[in-house]
């Protein structure tokens, strides 16, 4: 590979004329020399064609497709570039981005896939959040009802197109999982090296993908999941279903709070917010002993009665407070 490699963008469009503009002047704001911007609108109606149709450096096309990620699958045999980067129409590249990257492919580091964090931002393009891309093996990645564990944050993903090739191009099935399930495949035959730099920005709004939340990825991404478990060992396939049946079914109560988080189970609120209780409680009848021992009946009654309240259950409480109403 050449010093400066070749980065195509892909970014598959449909009706995006509101962000668009912003999209293609993130990646001309590089000024990274060797580069290509391909975008595969769908046959958009909104004033998205004149928005492509002023920029004479990119390559595009815009007809009906079958979705996302057959536009991307277009884009991908389109591009010629060793290195690629798959931006949607309503996110953008932070500044620099590109130089960064094109050092984490020096050929000498061997490296196929890279991965940067992601500026979640809302419609108006106001920082809301940072998305981090972690590094995760196969099995943790099969875990996508984890958050900590779920699928990366697909804008600050770049690949080598011989990688693409390799692992194989998009499910054009999948409307909502269809990145997921290249990592997955992916993740098999390249490590995803992770560089402390944020590359781009995803955009939260109403008419995003992002906004139907956990409901509306969780069936595609539970299919895909299900594809990918039965390479696994007896041994681990049979200790994934359990986890993914006691995350279903919020088991494991039982479990102590590492435990919980070593398996990507749920921390247990419940159960956090009756130990604190308890804590809590004995704190205060404590209090009300040495207030009792100390002759301050007042504060003993009161501290009694705040035990009593925070574990309304528990015996010795209301016993101390009754105790404590009774005149001497």
């Amino acid at each position: 590979m050449c010093e400066q490699p070749k980065i195509s963008i892909i970014t598959p469009s449909f009706n995006q004329g509101k962000f668009i503009d912003e999209n293609i002047q993130s990646v001309l704001a590089q000024n990274y020399p060797n580069f290509e911007h391909i975008i595969i609108d769908g046959g958009s109606s909104d004033g998205t064609v004149d928005i492509l149709k002023k920029y004479p450096h990119l390559k595009w096309v815009s007809e009906p497709d079958q979705g996302q990620a057959s536009a991307l699958n277009k884009g991908f045999r389109m591009a010629t570039g060793d290195v690629i980067g798959w931006l949607n129409s309503d996110d953008s590249y932070l500044p620099r981005t590109f130089e960064v990257v094109a050092r984490a492919f020096d050929k000498s580091l061997g490296w196929s896939v890279v991965m940067g964090d992601v500026q979640a931002t809302d419609e108006s393009g106001r920082v809301i959040g940072l998305l981090q891309n972690k590094p995760k093996s196969f099995r943790e990645l099969l875990q996508f009802w984890y958050p900590g564990l779920r699928a990366f944050h697909q804008p600050g993903i770049f690949f080598l197109k011989e990688a693409l090739n390799q692992a194989g191009w998009l499910d054009e099935s999948l409307h909502f999982a269809m990145d997921y399930d290249l990592w997955l495949r992916m993740i098999q035959k390249h490590e995803f090296h992770r560089v402390d730099a944020t590359f781009a920005r995803y955009r939260f709004h109403g008419a995003s993908k992002s906004s139907l939340g956990w409901e509306g990825f969780k069936p595609e991404w539970e299919r895909v999941s299900e594809r990918y478990v039965g390479g696994l060992s007896p041994g681990q396939k049979a200790f994934h279903i359990l986890l993914y049946a006691a995350f279903q079914a919020n088991m494991g109560r039982w479990l102590p709070a590492k435990l919980r988080k070593l398996v990507g189970l749920p921390k247990n609120k419940y159960k956090d917010r009756q130990d604190g209780n308890r804590k809590l409680a004995r704190e205060y009848y404590r209090l009300g002993l040495d207030s009792e021992r100390n002759g301050n009946r007042a504060k003993a009654r009161e501290m009694y009665q705040k035990a009593m309240l925070t574990r309304k259950f528990t015996f010795r409480y209301h016993c101390a407070y009754l105790r404590s109403t009774i005149p001497r």
